[in-house]
């Protein structure tokens, strides 16, 4: 955008420009070309020197620079939001890092509640309502670990999208 803002100031300077031209012809009416080929030679110098016209070059400078400030508070805002983005999946990193370790414990637990109602309704002092309770209890411990784990793997792949890390396949 800088180099626009220059082009668009030097819009104000004087412009001197060379040109050339070399021209060899010949004519015949019988398409024998041995005649004489005349030739002709144009140089010349052309200078525009731009007399008024203030007010359109101000305003393009004008809207060159504005043009270059939005873009840096774009910049700017770019950063700061995946800034932000990537803080948030570090955050929820370690919330769910926290909650994998409680939820290991909560499956280990219902494992053992599980383990327990089985012997219970083995000896016939449980039943089976108490068995199958104890299962529901196991499986959503399982399932919510597994739905930790995979918040956990989403903000991770999310840090690493934000900050350009490549996967291999």
């Amino acid at each position: 955008m800088n180099k626009t803002f220059e082009l668009v100031r030097s819009q104000r300077l004087p412009v001197l420009a060379g040109f050339g031209n070399y021209v060899v012809q010949m004519q015949s009416n019988d398409f024998t070309f041995k005649g004489i080929w005349p030739n002709s030679l144009l140089v010349g110098l052309s200078l525009q020197v731009p007399i008024f016209n203030k007010f359109s070059t101000s305003l393009k400078e004008k809207q060159t620079k504005i043009g270059i400030r939005q873009i840096e508070l774009q910049k700017s805002l770019l950063e700061r939001s995946l800034s932000l983005t990537a803080q948030n999946a570090i955050n929820e990193m370690q919330r769910t890092k926290i909650q994998l370790q409680s939820d290991k414990e909560a499956v280990e637990q219902a494992i053992k509640g599980y383990d327990i109602a089985k012997v219970r309704y083995k000896t016939g002092v449980g039943t089976v309502l108490e068995l199958n309770d104890s299962e529901v209890s196991l499986t959503t411990s399982k399932l919510n670990l597994n739905q930790t784990l995979y918040d956990f793997l989403k903000a991770k792949n999310e840090f690493e999208k934000v900050q350009g890390i490549e996967k291999s396949k």
